[in-house]
């Protein structure tokens, strides 16, 4: 009985600790000032490497016309 009423007050003693933080209050910051001047224009760029060729195409197959497409000689 007597080691429960002594944790009893150890564990209300950091319980209560626990709860004692400081108030934080965050300030909206203010307007944005005025834009910058322009800075100086950078280097060019190093060229690049040639690509490779690509590969050869299929080639592509006939198709005939319909006879209903085929204009007729007049």
């Amino acid at each position: 009985m007597n080691r429960l009423i002594i944790l009893s007050a150890l564990i209300a003693v950091f319980g209560l600790a626990a709860c004692d933080q400081p108030t934080v209050v965050n300030v909206p910051a203010g307007p944005a000032g005025p834009v910058g001047a322009k800075g100086a224009t950078g280097n060019e760029g190093a060229q690049g490497n040639q690509g490779n060729t690509g590969a050869q195409g299929d080639t592509g197959a006939v198709k005939a016309k319909p006879a209903s497409q085929v204009i007729a000689p007049q």
